[in-house]
């Protein structure tokens, strides 16, 4: 390592976190081969012989077994050590959809030939096989099940009675009587009951099945976001970065009441549009938007700020807690979370500071 770590050994201190010397990137590389040639079987299995061997090459540094493991790990593997925990990328995503949606609308005879086909697609799409069948085959049923698939077993267990009632309420939620399936949940229920029938599933399982018929009615879920909507949204976003509106429950709901006011995603919840003011904000201002400190706030937490100056407090996290009770006891619990306070008091002490 470079003298100062050197320095520091020979007086007794110890080294925090210094970079990777060649000599201990090798002796890593050594291992995480290791590894991938089948002499270890995992990597914590190397580090007892890693750790001699890093201490032989580099005795004044000391490193921690998590940071040895995760340098070993990466390295094993660039040298192609098998990721067994995929992500599916973007344009698989894209490409399971639409197998999930063609074995959903009958193209398919079970989910078994749709993942034969998704894997098909993604070698000629140059994607390659990643996942396992199972991860495959799972996620397509999961997807294909949200957009009304059904099983011969599920269609058996239903009579042409229970089938005949859900039909009813699919129609009425493609009608526009119900925003969403699981609004029609309880009237189902009841008429189901009244004609002497019995659900022995699950409430989800009924609403998905309304809402699978309502589909076949031309229902979609959520509408799609045309540039009047999006324009909307910025313009929320805009004014909540402007200070009008103080919290994003209030921007999402006023905004909520203006698209549902010219007849636009009347089913849509408010976190689906949260997400949606969020992205757009972020979009606009390059960051994620964070809550405003009122006048209020802000002068209670300039007295504390001033008072910590003055040596009123023997340090700012003491200084931080007396100004969460304050602020507490004011009603004022917007920021109550976290270390927010402790973080945008010192930022304060600090403004103050270099103002005087």
């Amino acid at each position: 390592m470079g003298k100062l770590h050197r320095c520091l050994h020979e007086l007794g201190q110890p080294v925090k976190n210094p970079r990777w010397s060649a000599r201990e990137k090798a002796v890593a590389d050594r291992f995480a081969r290791a590894i991938v040639q089948g002499r270890y079987r995992y990597v914590k299995e190397t580090l007892p012989d890693c750790q001699s061997e890093l201490r032989r090459v580099a005795p004044e540094v000391r490193r921690a077994d998590d940071a040895v493991a995760w340098v070993v790990l990466c390295r094993a593997y660039d040298f192609g050590l098998p990721r067994w925990k995929r992500f599916f990328s973007n344009a698989e995503i894209k490409l399971l959809e639409r197998y999930a949606a063609a074995l959903a609308h009958g193209k398919y005879a079970d989910i078994t030939t749709a993942g034969r086909g998704y894997k098909v697609a993604c070698q000629r799409a140059g994607l390659g096989v990643r996942q396992s069948d199972t991860a495959i085959l799972r996620r397509i049923s999961a997807r294909a099940h949200a957009m009304g698939y059904e099983t011969r077993a599920d269609v058996a267990r239903l009579g042409p009675d229970e089938l005949r009632v859900i039909a009813r309420f699919s129609r009425a939620l493609a009608q526009g009587r119900f925003p969403r399936g699981c609004e029609a949940v309880p009237d189902c229920l009841r008429a189901l009951e009244r004609e002497g029938l019995k659900w022995r599933t699950g409430e989800e399982r009924l609403a998905g099945l309304i809402n699978a018929g309502a589909r076949r009615w031309g229902w979609q879920a959520y509408q799609r976001w045309s540039k009047q909507d999006i324009e909307t949204v910025r313009r929320f976003a805009r004014a909540l970065a402007s200070g009008r509106y103080r919290t994003m429950r209030t921007a999402t709901r006023v905004c909520l009441k203006s698209l549902q006011a010219f007849g636009r995603h009347g089913n849509m919840s408010e976190s689906h549009l949260r997400l949606r003011l969020s992205r757009e904000f972020a979009d606009i201002y390059g960051n994620r938007w964070r809550p405003c400190w009122g006048p209020d706030e802000m002068r209670i937490m300039n007295r504390v700020a001033r008072a910590c100056l003055r040596a009123e407090y023997p340090s700012v996290a003491a200084a931080a807690r007396y100004c969460s009770l304050a602020l507490r006891s004011a009603e004022l619990t917007q920021h109550l979370h976290g270390r927010a306070v402790e973080k945008k008091l010192g930022e304060r002490v600090r403004e103050i500071r270099a103002r005087a």
